[in-house]
């Protein structure tokens, strides 16, 4: 699903990574409520987040390999910790 997911934002061009962050920080917003001294963070951390996703997605997608495949996975794992880390208390647990 995250793969299909990311392959929608890519086709989408030069918009995709507007339109990555804008998805991730609505959807996300609705969960947790970011102050408004969070929304810069949180808008940097979703750019860099779909820039390090898109890089692993197209060698994932030209190689068809396994490993790609694993470390596209773990990236998105690694990414949803370090989203997590930038919540207070509050935030984290209205997010489980």
């Amino acid at each position: 699903m995250k793969v299909a997911v990311m392959q929608n934002f890519v086709k989408m061009g030069e918009q995709g990574e507007t339109a990555f962050w804008q998805t991730k920080g609505k959807i996300t917003f609705g969960i947790v409520n970011y102050t408004e001294e969070q929304n810069p963070i949180f808008k940097e951390l979703f750019i860099s987040q779909y820039k390090e996703l898109l890089i692993i997605y197209k060698k994932m997608n030209v190689s068809e390999d396994e490993r790609d495949t694993a470390l596209y996975i773990k990236t998105l794992i690694r990414q949803e910790e370090d989203y997590r880390n930038l919540l207070t208390i509050e935030q984290l647990k209205l997010s489980r």
